[in-house]
């Protein structure tokens, strides 16, 4: 009977993990279907004092990354959507992290193209365009926790500030994702 029960919680515990995850991806569509569909309130916006504080955000759940974040950072556009979009690139930016490594990532611009750059286990550049379409994932569920909403959302709120995002990476060594805003 003890093999049983075990047995019954592990079935538990996956299935309590499968409605974890299927209630993030929910939450993750609607984030995503909003970026898609509200209108954006343009202002001038501080986006290295947006990055600081999506960046104090993350100190709970990223703790010890050091993040480099080049002062002076201006841009015209929605600060709410925009600071969807570092968020989502700071995330993912933690959670992608080369196993043992201190995650480093670096927010700036080089002329009108902005930067979010890490050290983290980086992809195949073959790859480049997926990972930004929508439940399309690079790794395992099991092996890295998402949905797979994000990088889309970001897009989503870079096309309607009338810019554009790409990404450039290596495997093992990091990742950037430029974008400019129209």
């Amino acid at each position: 009977m003890g093999r049983d029960l075990d047995e019954a919680y592990d079935r538990l515990e996956r299935m309590e993990g499968a409605a974890k995850h299927l209630d993030q991806m929910v939450a993750d569509l609607l984030a995503y279907a909003r970026s898609t569909k509200q209108g954006l309130r343009k202002t001038q916006v501080d986006l290295s004092a947006l990055a600081c504080r999506v960046s104090n955000q993350l100190s709970v759940t990223c703790g010890n990354a050091e993040f480099l974040i080049e002062p002076g950072l201006e841009a015209e556009g929605d600060e709410a959507a925009l600071g969807i979009a570092l968020q989502n690139l700071l995330e993912n930016a933690c959670k992608y992290v080369r196993p043992g490594n201190r995650p480093i990532i670096e927010i700036g611009r080089k002329g009108e193209e902005f930067y979010v750059r890490d050290n983290g286990i980086g992809f195949d550049p073959a790859y480049a365009e997926k990972i930004f379409i929508p439940f399309h994932r690079l790794h395992r569920q099991e092996d890295i926790a998402g949905t797979g909403i994000g990088l889309a959302g970001v897009r989503q709120i870079v096309e309607k500030h009338g810019g554009r995002i790409w990404a450039e990476g290596q495997p093992g060594k990091g990742s950037t994702f430029w974008f400019t805003l129209g």
